[in-house]
C-alpha cells in the first residue's frame, strides 16, 4: 500500500513539472493534426451512435441501475429508437407496457443521451410514489461512454452509475416472460452465513431488485451464545418475520392474492434449531385438526443444519454443507464448490468488502430512520385528511375547515380541491398519496 502512495506522489510530483512543457510547447503544429475541427468530429460521433441505436431490430435490453451507489437494485429495460423520428419506444419488467417519447443526443462535455420528453417508464425510476417518497433519483440523461453493434455502454449522468445496453433476442413478452421464469426459480429469500470472519445477514427482494446485506456481530457462529434456548425458541417468529417482510413487497395494492409468488426461506445453521440431529428441516403451515388436509400457501422455510446426520439428504447437499461449515481447499470437492471456492476466496482478498458491508448497513438505518420520518408525516397527515373529508360531507366551507382544524386555509384549500375529486367514496388511502407525492389514483 505504501509503495503505491509513494508511486502516485512520484507521478503528481513529475506532472507538475512537465505540464508547463507541454503548454509550452503547443503552436500551429497541434493545431492541423485532424482533418475535421472538434465540432465536426463530435457531429461524426453522434451521427455514429444515432446509427447505433437504430440498428438493433428487436430494440435494446438495458441494465438500468436506479439511485446513488445501485441503492435500488436493477432493473430491465428494453428500449427501442426511430432514428427518424428521434424517438424511442420504452418498456420495463416494472410496467411491461410500452410508452413512446422523444430523445435526443447532444455534446455537453462529451455525447450526451437524454430522453426529453416525458416517458412513462424512462421516468418511472425519477417519480415519487408511496414507496419512495423522493423518487429512486433515476437517470434519464447519460452520457455515452462507447456505442457498438454488440454493445452500447451509458453512465448516468445523475448517479454516475454505469449502465450497458446489448441488442434484445426475441420480443419484448418472451424477454419478460423468461425473466419471470428465472424469478421463480430464485427461491431463496434471504440467507446467513460469514464471509471470512465476518457474519453477515442478506436479505434478497427479487420486486425491489435488490439484495441488502448487513455485518452481524457474532451471529451464527458454531457456539453457546448462538445456540441458546431463548434464540431456538425465537427462531420460528424470525421466520415468520422474514416470510411477511418478503410478501410485504411483492403485491402492490390491487393485485390479486394468486399473484403471490411461491417463496421458500432457508437458514442455514452451524447449530442444531431443534436437537433431533436432521441435516434437513422443512416447514410449512397445515390444519391442526385435519394434519392430512391439502393446505398450500406458498410458504415454506428450511432449516440446514450442516452436523446433521439423521434422514436422507443427498449427497450433493451434505457436500455442500460441510463445505460452508469449513470453506477450505480440501472440502471443494466437485466443480461446483471448486467454482465456489474461487469466488469465496476473491472474496476474502479483497480489503474492500468490509467497507462495503458497513455502507450497506449505513444505508440500511438512513432507509429506516427515512421510513420512520415518513410513516410519522404519513400518519400525522391521515388524521388531518380524515377530519376534511368529514367535514367535506358536512358541506363546511374552507374558512370552517381551516378554523376548526387550526389550519392555514391555503393548505386546507389544496387538501379539499383533491378530497372533492374522490367524491363520492373519499378513498382515504389514494388522498393521501396525491396529497404527500402528488401520486393520482386512475
Amino acid at each position: 500500500m505504501m509503495t503505491m502512495i509513494m508511486s502516485k506522489i512520484k507521478f503528481l510530483v513529475a506532472s507538475l513539472f512537465v505540464l508547463p512543457l507541454l503548454f509550452s510547447s503547443c503552436n500551429d503544429d497541434f493545431e492541423n493534426k485532424f482533418d475535421t475541427n472538434t465540432t465536426e468530429r463530435m457531429d461524426a460521433y453522434l451521427q455514429q451512435t444515432r446509427n447505433v441505436l437504430a440498428s438493433a431490430t428487436n430494440g435494446w435490453v438495458m441494465d438500468y441501475y436506479a439511485g446513488t451507489n445501485r441503492a435500488y437494485g436493477s432493473y430491465a429495460f428494453i428500449l427501442k429508437f426511430d432514428a427518424n423520428e428521434m424517438k424511442v419506444t420504452a418498456s420495463c419488467e416494472k410496467k411491461q407496457e410500452e410508452s413512446t417519447s422523444l430523445y435526443s443526443l447532444t455534446s455537453d462535455a462529451g455525447p450526451v443521451l437524454s430522453f426529453d420528453s416525458y416517458n412513462e417508464v424512462l421516468h418511472l425510476m425519477a417519480t415519487p410514489s408511496a414507496e419512495a417518497y423522493q423518487g429512486k433519483q433515476g437517470d434519464f440523461e447519460f452520457i455515452v461512454m462507447s456505442a457498438t453493434p454488440e454493445k452500447v455502454v451509458l453512465k448516468g449522468k445523475r448517479t454516475g452509475s454505469l449502465m450497458q445496453m446489448v441488442p434484445l433476442e426475441g420480443t419484448p413478452a418472451q424477454y419478460y416472460a423468461d425473466l419471470d421464469a428465472l424469478k421463480d426459480q430464485m427461491i431463496i429469500g434471504s440467507a446467513h452465513g460469514t464471509v471470512g470472519d465476518v457474519a453477515v445477514s442478506f436479505t434478497i427482494d427479487l420486486d425491489a431488485c435488490t439484495i441488502s446485506s448487513k455485518q452481524v456481530h457474532g451471529a451464527w457462529t458454531d457456539n453457546a451464545d448462538h445456540n441458546s434456548a431463548e434464540d431456538v425458541k425465537t427462531l420460528p417468529r424470525r421466520v415468520r418475520f422474514y416470510h411477511a417482510k418478503i410478501d410485504a413487497g411483492s403485491l402492490a395494492r390491487g393485485m390479486e392474492y394468486s399473484a403471490l409468488r411461491n417463496v421458500v426461506v432457508i437458514f442455514i445453521t452451524t447449530y442444531d434449531p431443534f436437537d433431533l440431529n436432521r441435516m434437513v428441516y422443512t416447514i410449512s403451515n397445515k390444519c391442526e385438526e385435519v394434519p392430512d388436509m391439502p393446505y398450500d400457501d406458498g410458504a415454506k422455510t428450511l432449516f440446514l443444519y450442516t452436523k446433521g446426520t439423521e434422514g436422507n439428504p443427498p449427497e450433493e447437499l451434505r457436500q455442500l454443507l460441510h463445505y460452508m461449515e469449513d470453506t477450505c481447499a480440501e472440502n471443494a470437492v466437485t466443480p461446483e464448490l471448486r467454482e465456489l471456492h474461487e469466488m469465496v476466496t476473491q472474496v476474502k482478498c479483497d480489503k474492500e468488502v468490509g467497507l462495503v458491508y458497513m455502507k450497506a448497513y449505513e444505508l440500511e438505518q438512513r432507509l429506516l430512520r427515512q421510513g420512520r420520518e415518513e410513516g410519522l408525516t404519513r400518519g400525522e397527515e391521515k388524521a388531518i385528511l380524515s377530519q376534511v373529508i368529514a367535514k367535506v360531507k358536512k358541506g363546511k366551507s374552507i374558512s370552517e375547515i381551516a378554523e376548526a382544524l387550526e389550519e392555514d386555509e391555503e393548505s386546507i384549500s389544496r387538501r379539499v380541491e383533491i378530497v372533492s375529486r374522490y367524491a363520492p367514496e373519499y378513498d382515504l388511502e389514494a388522498i393521501l398519496d396525491e396529497v404527500l407525492y402528488g401520486k393520482q389514483s386512475l
